[in-house]
């Protein structure tokens, strides 16, 4: 370990994401939900709150015109502040049953790129690809001291020929840093490290081990990701490729329906407990004095069916 990494790792023992790990804290049920991610190529630095930028503020109101009512999340991603045009990149997901999040894009100049991302979002849906097209690494170091040390050195490492690797801005939890997105699953995951994130990538990762790493499908409501990790453990990798279909039946009741790429049809039927309330530290402050709390969300009965 170089001396900068050392001096790295010692600072960060004091930081939120060492904090997390120190205690365990259990991610599942922690990913913010989404119906439509707009990712638009902008320059570094990013402020600490992006909305706060006039042209990523626009772009935010277009997609929100143009949503129809859907969840929608605006993502930086970085680019060369001396390129021409920008890239604009949606993810849609679909609906009633849930199969992924459907691809498209377009460039524009940058005082275009407003315009640009209300015709992506009015789009049409197109069918999600299958497997693993691009990673979101959470690198926003304005937001978070460990997501910008963390992030950024996975994103650095995880970088692949074969994949859209991301440098993006606030994702949230960063707590549980370093963080990412993968699409077209719409997968959050937390504590990674460039083998586990190869792994999840290539479906070679023992399932129940990426389970632990699951924050949660945007696609589905807090309770919903909890039971939806209990369905990639119990049935693996295929999991993520079933159409699924999920719906609270109180608050300590989640139906989760399925039907596999073969057709097999089943479902779910899980019930939730509360476990540990947690705090939810702002990096570099005892946790002991966060403002906000988290609730670990515990399964504590399932019952299948086919």
């Amino acid at each position: 370990m170089s001396s900068a990494e050392a001096a790295d790792r010692a600072d960060c023992r004091q930081r939120c994401a060492e904090w997390a790990r120190e205690v365990d804290l259990d991610p599942s049920g922690t990913a913010p939900t989404a119906d439509v991610f707009v990712l638009v190529e902008h320059p570094l630095p990013w402020p600490h709150d992006i909305g706060a930028d006039p042209c990523l503020a626009a772009v935010e109101e277009a997609a929100r015109a143009a949503a129809d009512g859907r969840r929608v999340r605006v993502q930086a991603v970085a680019v060369d502040p001396a390129a021409v045009t920008r890239r604009v990149v949606v993810f849609t997901a679909t609906r009633s049953p849930f199969s992924g999040y459907g691809r498209a894009e377009g460039l524009a100049l940058a005082a275009g790129v407003p315009e640009l991302a209300r015709a992506l979002v009015a789009a049409p849906l197109s069918r999600p690809e299958q497997g693993v097209t691009d990673i979101l690494v959470c690198t926003h170091g304005a937001r978070d001291t460990c997501c910008g040390s963390l992030g950024t050195r996975l994103w650095q490492e995880a970088r692949r020929d074969d994949l859209r690797v991301w440098r993006t801005s606030h994702t949230g939890g960063h707590r549980f840093a370093p963080t990412a997105i993968t699409f077209p699953d719409g997968n959050y995951w937390a504590f990674l490290t460039p083998d586990v994130l190869g792994g999840i990538v290539d479906r070679s990762l023992d399932p129940s081990v990426a389970a632990a790493h699951l924050r949660g499908c945007a696609a589905f409501s807090p309770a919903v990701q909890v039971a939806d990790r209990a369905g990639l453990e119990a049935q693996g990798w295929n999991w993520l490729a079933s159409d699924r279909f999920g719906e609270e039946r109180s608050g300590a009741r989640v139906e989760l329906c399925f039907q596999t790429p073969e057709g097999v049809r089943g479902g779910y039927d899980v019930c939730l407990g509360d476990g540990r309330r947690m705090p939810v530290p702002d990096c570099g402050n005892d946790p002991a004095t966060a403002s906000k709390s988290q609730i670990e969300r515990k399964i504590t009965r399932t019952r299948s069916w086919v």
